[in-house]
């Protein structure tokens, strides 16, 4: 089973401030990636809780890479 979403856009305001954060992206992740990789994030964030902020964001430069394959 996959977990699927099409046609993903998210806008932020509107008129002249508008920003349009994603733009008809597409994701796919197989449900045993999906699982690999919430499991491991909750585990590290539980660990590393009182971790000083630097730690999460190189966290968040580990997995995203793992995370981007996902966006097509």
């Amino acid at each position: 089973m996959n977990i699927e979403a099409k046609e993903l856009s998210k806008i932020y305001g509107s008129g002249e401030s508008r920003v349009v954060a994603l733009d008809k992206v597409n994701l796919e992740i197989a449900s045993s990636d999906f699982i690999s990789i919430i499991l491991a994030v909750l585990i590290l964030r539980l660990v590393l809780k009182k971790a000083p902020k630097w730690v999460n964001v190189l966290l968040w430069g580990i997995f995203s890479p793992q995370l981007g394959q996902c966006f097509t």
